[in-house]
C-alpha cells in the first residue's frame, strides 16, 4: 500500500475511534442522569433551594437496607401488601440513599414525590 492510502486508512480509523469514545462518554452521562430527579420548579427546604435530587445511591442498596425501610414503613403505621409500591416507602428509601431528612421528601410537591416513587419502582422491578 502506498503512503497516501496508508495515511487515509489511519485517519479513518482514528476518526472512528474518536466517535466511539464520544459515544461511550455520552452513555456514561445518561447512566448517571437516570437516577437524578429534576424538579419542575425549584423546591426550598430549610433555607436551601433544590432543582433536583440524586438517587444514584439506589445502586448500592442491600436487601438488609430494604428490610430496614420496610420496618420503618410499618412503624410509621403504614400497611400494604406491596410496600415498595407506596409513596411512603419510596420516601423512606430516598431518605436512606440521599441522607436527606425524611421531611425533605414528605414536603415535596406531589408530582415530584411521584417521580421519585416511579423511579424507585422502575429500579426495583427492572
Amino acid at each position: 500500500m502506498d503512503d497516501k492510502k496508508q495515511s487515509k486508512v489511519k485517519e479513518e480509523s482514528t476518526d472512528s475511534v474518536i466517535e466511539e469514545v464520544v459515544d461511550l462518554e455520552g452513555e456514561d452521562s445518561t447512566e448517571e442522569d437516570e437516577y437524578i430527579v429534576k424538579f419542575d420548579k425549584p423546591f426550598t427546604f430549610e433555607g436551601n433551594t433544590y432543582q433536583e435530587v440524586d438517587l444514584s445511591g439506589m445502586e448500592d442498596l442491600s436487601t438488609a437496607q430494604l428490610k430496614t425501610a420496610e420496618k420503618i414503613y410499618s412503624k410509621k403505621g403504614n400497611a400494604s401488601a406491596i410496600a415498595e409500591m407506596s409513596i411512603a416507602y419510596a420516601c423512606i428509601v430516598a431518605h436512606m440513599v440521599t441522607k436527606k431528612p425524611i421531611e425533605f421528601f414528605d414536603r415535596l410537591p406531589a408530582k415530584e414525590g411521584m417521580k421519585i416513587k416511579n423511579l424507585l419502582i422502575g429500579y426495583l422491578y427492572s
